[in-house]
């Protein structure tokens, strides 16, 4: 029985792909990339925003009548009506995906659903969700409506899913949820509680650990030292931003203003060596004025920023966003963004040369390309294919917006 699988989104939306996927295979399934040949497809479904929506419905689509039997999991979309039928399922999450195909096809050997990881082919870094749910309800953001309240997994089992991801030759662990900075277990321990743990048992097993999206409300100082003191902590953070005008923040509802969001990443420069922020920010918020914009502008001018990831405003069905007055044009909203884009790649593309004649510690991750420790883009020209997943020291000698080069 071959499934393939397609995923959208997040890092959460990776991480149950491969769960699923690991699951499955275990059960008897064959995955494959091809899907003319798949007699299943799982397609795991973003909707935060419109963009993401629509190019997931054209995806299943497209494939709607070649493939015999589609699974649709993840963040439950709104077009969900226009497909669903007998061949067409939804299920929220990975363990209900697996009790269907597992009771429809009866692989060759039946499995109990293991919700920890135990290998994750042809990838370098492993992600490993710690938290899932969201309870910020941002007034853009949907996320919260589909993904439930917030559950952090007990420290025991992410510990147990990374002993077997580090006994499969993974040397580099992300941590990953809708809400990080919020991770907190049954018996009370916190994020830095679990990172401490994770430095305890594998400093000598894995040679980094990376944190995805984090919102700079629940970063801590006790964080900010354990980054700082820690051999395998990469200098690196994902600190969603989405405005820097106080009064768009607020009607955003998210929970800090652009002065404390500047000072804390000038408190990460001070006290973590070669420290890099990227971030994401929304163009185009109703009521954003001219002003509310340049504020914006100004802060990734300030931050510097290794990279900006850039989306427009689309309003999401059922958010507090939808009843907003003062829509931005999308004429304006295409014109901010590309002034965003612009500014955001100029920015990268001078912290990049600052790098260039330093020895730098690269972990390839395919075709000679890799990241830093502070996840700056490398790409190795002058050496033979180098082994995904291994370790090595480059100096860059030249670069662009995206890459160093070697």
């Amino acid at each position: 029985m071959r499934i393939a699988f397609k995923t959208f989104g997040c890092k959460v939306n990776q991480y149950n792909t491969f769960l699923l996927m690991d699951n499955l295979i275990r059960s008897g399934f064959e995955s494959t990339r091809l899907y003319s040949q798949a007699e299943v497809l799982v397609v795991n479904a973003c909707v935060v925003t419109e963009k993401a929506e629509k190019e997931c419905l054209r995806f299943i689509k497209s494939l709607h009548r070649s493939v015999k039997n589609i699974i649709i999991t993840g963040c439950k979309p709104e077009f969900l009506s226009q497909v669903l039928d007998e061949t067409c399922l939804y299920f929220s999450d990975p363990e209900d995906v697996f009790s269907y195909l597992q009771a429809r096809y009866k692989p060759s050997s039946t499995q109990v659903f293991q919700s920890a990881l135990r290998n994750i082919s042809e990838r370098t870094r492993a992600t490993v969700k710690i938290q899932s749910g969201c309870s910020q309800f941002c007034s853009y953001c949907i996320v919260p409506y589909r993904r439930g309240r917030l559950y952090s997994r007990p420290t025991e089992e992410i510990v147990t899913e990374i002993t077997a991801l580090t006994q499969s030759g993974y040397r580099e662990i992300v941590l990953t949820g809708t809400q990080i900075g919020l991770y907190q277990d049954e018996k009370n321990r916190t994020l830095v509680d679990l990172l401490e743990t994770i430095d305890e048992q594998f400093n000598t097993k894995v040679n980094r650990v990376r944190l995805s999206s984090i919102s700079p409300s629940f970063v801590s100082q006790k964080l900010i030292e354990w980054m700082k003191n820690s051999s395998i902590a990469c200098p690196h953070l994902h600190l969603s931003l989405q405005s820097g005008s106080n009064a768009v923040l607020t009607s955003m509802n998210r929970q800090y203003t652009r002065e404390q969001y500047i000072a804390f990443c000038a408190l990460c420069r001070q006290e973590i060596p070669d420290f890099c922020v990227s971030t994401d920010i929304i163009v185009g918020f109703p009521g954003e004025s001219e002003a509310d914009f340049n504020a914006t502008m100004e802060l990734v001018q300030c931050v510097q920023f290794s990279k900006v990831h850039v989306f427009p405003f689309s309003v999401r069905p059922g958010t507090r966003a939808e009843q907003l007055p003062d829509r931005i044009s999308q004429e304006l909203i295409k014109k901010r963004s590309h002034q965003l884009l612009a500014l955001s790649k100029s920015i990268s593309y001078t912290i990049k040369q600052s790098y260039i004649g330093k020895e730098l510690e690269v972990m390839i991750e395919g075709s000679n390309e890799g990241f830093t420790r502070n996840y700056l883009k490398v790409l190795v020209r002058s050496h033979d294919r180098l082994l995904p997943g291994s370790l090595v020291r480059v100096t860059p000698t030249e670069c662009n917006d995206e890459y160093l080069f070697v």
